[in-house]
């Protein structure tokens, strides 16, 4: 793999319920092949380091908070993943002349089904959650949806559950955070360059959801054949390796 040397601006994003300490040690990866790129990870009210705020519940108020926690005007590289890849794509949308490229990961918006945008196996587990008896209960089931590697709970299951109990989720922002995801509605193009990875093991949100963003956007898809909804977690080399294959 090629150490790219160049100074580029990240912006990164979560998704559902997850904020910047979910990127595990994706974040070290990257940085041993991109050594000299500098990194934000934006968390989205309601989460992390804005836990105590309401989810927004609807775009104009996400992208503002977007655009207050961004330092810098660009340009952006972006990586963002199922939720937060919708919040990313309506970002560059707002502002096509401050980013540069976005990676966007096993994400979703209105041209998909609900269905398949939220896979109905895992409707039981994700609400049976929502009482959210403890952390280490959201958590876990958490792992356990959307990793396909059983090793990753053992890795990360006592990290993230002692983030969450240092930055509690409420139900309600649960809640608001699905309904701002069922009003994402991409455009009928893509308004900055973009590279699509999706995975066919994703048990969460189906895969046909990011192939069909990249047909309506003219884009091939780069499907991985086996890694969960979270593919920096599962496989980062082979994110950091689409990566570093497509960058700008």
């Amino acid at each position: 793999m090629t150490n790219k040397k160049a100074k580029r601006q990240w912006v990164w994003f979560r998704g559902l319920i997850r904020w910047k300490i979910h990127w595990g040690d994706f974040e070290a990866e990257f940085k041993k092949h991109f050594p000299d790129d500098e990194i934000q990870m934006i968390d989205f009210p309601g989460f992390g380091d804005y836990h105590h705020l309401k989810s927004p519940i609807s775009i104009q108020e996400m992208l503002d908070h977007v655009d207050a926690s961004v330092k810098g005007d660009g340009p952006f590289h972006v990586l963002a993943y199922s939720l937060g890849a919708m919040v990313a794509a309506q970002w560059s949308d707002r502002h096509p002349h401050k980013i540069k490229q976005q990676f966007l990961m096993n994400t979703s918006d209105q041209k998909s089904p609900f269905y398949k945008r939220l896979r109905p196996i895992q409707w039981p587990l994700l609400f049976s959650r929502l009482a959210f008896p403890s952390a280490e209960f959201v958590e876990s089931g958490i792992l356990d949806v959307v990793s396909n590697r059983p090793e990753m709970k053992k890795k990360y299951l006592t990290r993230f559950t002692k983030a969450f109990e240092k930055a509690p989720v409420f139900r309600q922002n649960l809640i608001r955070q699905l309904s701002l995801a069922t009003q994402i509605h991409f455009s009928e193009k893509a308004p900055v360059p973009t590279v699509i990875l999706t995975s066919l093991g994703d048990r969460l949100v189906h895969h046909s959801c990011s192939v069909k963003i990249a047909s309506t956007w003219n884009l091939p898809p780069h499907i991985h054949p086996s890694a969960g909804h979270d593919i920096s977690l599962d496989d980062p080399d082979w994110v950091i390796g689409k990566i570093d294959q497509f960058l700008l």
